[in-house]
């Protein structure tokens, strides 16, 4: 089962360790220096959420939304397709996600987020914060080199991963917009498994860990009150 599991990824995958590595450097040289601009506006998100502006909601979701954009055309379509046969698939995918962000949290505002006071928004601030701070100067020890890092706004993984712990620092009981995100952790863990890359397990647990502090909380609360309406 494990071997044939390993063949079908091995045919998915097509491409080297290497060439991968050298294509996320190329990429990085050709937007450097949109990771600063992008850390400012994680940040500028986090400000947002704290402050009582009128439409902080809105400019959350269309900043999440322009970098989701963003990753499915340039990284995915225009650099990723060139070594990946299934990258314009990737691209869609993220452009499916951006276009969800865009219309349930911009035009009908109905993704609201608020500063952490549980378990799951503290966990979701943590989540957000160590994408942002942290987790490109993990990617680029583990790839030995700046510009082989994984940043917020501009890298697919950086971008999943932070809107995850944004998403779980909402109050809106939706789970669907969850999904894509999740799909992405799967299969970018799939690929960073092949490739021996050390972030395959950070990617393959975080859908676990967001399944465990979010889904699984309101699949109980739905159990507990069909239990209480019979």
């Amino acid at each position: 089962m494990l071997e044939q599991l390993f063949l079908y990824l091995s045919d998915f995958l097509m491409f080297m360790p290497e060439s991968y590595s050298r294509l996320i450097t190329h990429y990085n040289q050709a937007v450097w220096p949109l990771p600063l601009f992008t850390l400012l506006l994680g940040a500028v998100n986090l400000v947002l959420i704290k402050s009582r502006y009128l439409h902080r909601n809105r400019l959350v979701n269309l900043s999440l939304a322009c970098h989701w954009l963003w990753v499915g055309l340039v990284f995915h379509y225009h650099y990723f397709s060139t070594i990946n046969w299934a990258a314009p698939a990737f691209a869609l995918l993220f452009s499916l996600q951006a276009a969800l962000l865009f219309f349930w949290g911009v035009i009908k505002n109905k993704i609201h987020y608020q500063a952490p006071f549980t378990p799951v928004g503290y966990a979701g601030l943590f989540i957000y914060l160590f994408v942002l701070l942290l987790y490109p100067a993990l990617t680029a020890y583990w790839h030995q080199g700046r510009q082989s890092a994984d940043y917020y706004g501009v890298g697919a993984d950086a971008t999943c991963l932070a809107t995850l712990g944004l998403l779980l620092m909402t109050n809106s009981r939706s789970r669907y917009y969850l999904l894509l995100p999740l799909l992405w952790c799967l299969l970018s863990a799939a690929m960073a498994w092949m490739m021996a890359f050390k972030q395959s397990l950070l990617l393959a647990g975080m859908p676990l860990l967001v399944g465990l502090l979010k889904v699984f909380p309101a699949i109980v609360y739905r159990v507990k009150n069909a239990a209480k309406h019979k």
